[in-house]
């Protein structure tokens, strides 16, 4: 019986976990879907670093900076605060 319990927990575990990776996975992609929108608005040609963190609600700069060149944005060479997508 004690077998069972164990191999069940296991089966959670692994269920659990693997919905984790899948969730995380899926708001990443959510993430840069709105980073994409943003830097796409034909309204304007660059967007502020600030700004564009505060779209995602994040507050890790570095995470964003890496989402950001997924999606093949650049920064600015002459100012260092404004990104676009790469032409």
């Amino acid at each position: 019986m004690e077998e069972v319990t164990i191999i069940v927990a296991v089966i959670e575990g692994i269920v659990f976990a693997a919905v984790a990776v899948w969730q995380r996975r899926r708001l990443r992609t959510r993430l840069k879907d709105i980073l994409r929108e943003h830097l796409s608005n034909p309204r304007w040609n660059w967007r502020t670093f600030e700004d564009l963190k505060k779209a995602i609600h994040a507050n890790d700069d570095a995470y964003v900076v890496e989402l950001l060149t997924e999606i093949g944005a650049r920064r600015s060479e002459k100012e260092r605060d404004v990104w676009t997508l790469e032409t």
